[in-house]
């Protein structure tokens, strides 16, 4: 392949297809002789996946660094700050980016699963035949949103699981539970220190350590996720946005987005517009 071309794959997802099917919005591979750099912000809409064919890249993700190689590949869920470059002139890169049905849960649950976006394709023919299908040739949307499942379902089964979980039951596991039961009603530090049997100071220290955030911070930000995600599907007012995503109103919707994502909620529906349009 010529290292100076780019190709890429338009992928057209018709707003017809049932929302539990997960499509490939754009895909294709690059290559150049000089050093290249993305990056994005957290109103990008799409999860991606990329794969080092050769050379070397760095990943900047969840205020960590990676360094990716040739034969591995990083996914990164929507919604999420991040930048990648290359390290090396001959860096050559497939890519897809997809959408809809449970992608960014998938996305999300690999890199739980993983402890990381980085994941070793080494071997995996199966993998690969299944990676090149959802960059280079087009399907029907039942049937390419069946190849995207398998592949997930392959990578899952691949990763090894993230050794804090695999050493020692989630102290937090029944609070967790809790939060995704109750997100959008009204929560207090209180109600989830009752539920786990902690103090206040041990509750914080816990979730410090598996999320790197307090308990109410994780609560804001599974709530700032969901109306990212309705700001980007829907037409939806800021008033009925935070309603449904557990707000006490549209000045707590429009403070709390900007304290965390640099921006208003109508700011960020427009920049989400314009990767979309």
């Amino acid at each position: 392949m010529n290292k100076d071309k780019q190709i890429h794959f338009q992928h057209i997802r018709d707003k017809s297809i049932e929302p539990w099917l997960i499509s490939c919005k754009r895909s294709g591979y690059s290559g150049a002789n000089r050093e290249f750099c993305i990056s994005r912000t957290g109103a990008y809409p799409y999860c991606n996946l990329h794969l080092v064919e050769s050379g070397k890249m760095e990943l900047v993700f969840r205020n960590h660094k990676f360094i990716i190689k040739a034969g591995q590949l990083f996914v990164l869920p929507a919604f999420e700050v991040h930048e990648y470059r290359s390290l090396e002139e001959e860096t050559v890169i497939k890519w897809f980016e997809y959408v809809g049905g449970d992608s960014l849960t998938l996305t999300r649950k690999l890199i739980e699963k993983n402890d990381g976006p980085v994941i070793s394709m080494s071997g995996d023919r199966s993998g690969m035949d299944l990676l090149n299908q959802c960059i280079t040739k087009r399907y029907l949307p039942y049937e390419q949103s069946v190849i995207i499942y398998q592949l997930f379902m392959s990578m899952l089964k691949k990763v090894q699981p993230n050794p804090v979980w695999q050493d020692q039951k989630n102290p937090l596991q029944n609070v967790i539970k809790y939060i995704n039961h109750h997100l959008f009603e009204d929560l207090s530090l209180k109600d989830l220190c009752d539920k786990g049997h902690f103090s206040s100071s041990y509750m914080n220290r816990l979730f410090k350590k598996y999320y790197q955030m307090t308990p109410m911070e994780y609560v804001y930000h599974l709530r700032i996720t969901k109306a990212k995600k309705l700001l980007c599907e829907s037409n939806l007012s800021l008033q009925e946005i935070s309603v449904d995503c557990g707000f006490y109103d549209v000045s707590h919707l429009i403070h709390r987005f900007s304290q965390s994502e640099g921006m208003t909620p109508e700011s960020y529906r427009k920049e989400t517009l314009s990767y979309t349009e």
